[in-house]
């Protein structure tokens, strides 16, 4: 199974509603705090990403749209997704 990877940024909303509904889920998810990881933040622009939160599964995008996209699946759709 893929590693679903949330980056992520200290006193964001978005980033503390998709941790919630990712735990609320039992989706496990490792967490990557852009202001802390200067290398993650240089990959997100590099990937063309202004905002957090994005998601990734391994090192590819988990899917377009970001957070906005990712709120409105069902568990079973991310799982299968991380397969």
């Amino acid at each position: 199974m893929k590693t679903l990877f949330l980056y992520s940024k200290n006193g964001c909303g978005a980033c503390i509603e998709a941790k919630k509904f990712l735990t609320n889920l039992e989706i496990p998810f490792k967490e990557i705090d852009v202001e802390r990881n200067k290398t993650a933040l240089n990959k997100l622009h590099a990937d063309g990403h202004k905002y957090v939160p994005q998601f990734y599964a391994d090192d590819y995008l988990f899917m377009r749209g970001g957070w906005n996209t990712v709120r409105t699946m069902r568990k079973h759709e991310i799982l299968d997704r991380l397969k």
